[in-house]
């Protein structure tokens, strides 16, 4: 029975971590960009947290199968990381299409023109 009690935990551990990894990088995706602004930073520490987090409720929820917050743990897992995956692919090519830059687009210069100041030559008749 030791054995059942220690996958329950591990268990919970996964369905914990799968449940977190959904809520908290948007939570502090949220809070990072009001007060700061910038933005792709605190995105990409979201992205790595939410990876992270899954990465480690799909580790525990192989390991605590046998119970019943073990699947929940792994399914849940499972199923948002491949909604991800999916918009991922599916957003990332659009985005680099239809992504504006917010700088704008540099413009040459005009060439000079260098005028001279001298007096044009009289007339000889």
């Amino acid at each position: 029975m030791n054995g059942d009690n220690g996958r329950s935990s591990v268990g919970v551990t996964s369905l914990v971590c799968s449940i977190l990894g959904i809520i908290l990088p948007i939570l502090l995706g949220f809070l990072a960009l009001k007060f700061d602004g910038h933005a792709r930073l605190y995105i990409l520490l979201c992205i790595l947290l939410f990876i992270g987090l899954e990465l480690i409720a799909l580790i525990t929820g192989i390991i605590g199968r046998k119970s019943a917050s073990g699947k929940a743990g792994m399914i849940v897992s499972i199923v948002c990381t491949t909604l991800t995956l999916l918009a991922i692919i599916l957003i990332i090519p659009l985005g680099w299409l239809f992504w504006r830059s917010e700088r704008a687009p540099v413009v040459p210069a005009p060439p000079v023109i260098e005028q001279s100041h001298e007096l044009p030559a009289p007339a000889q008749p």
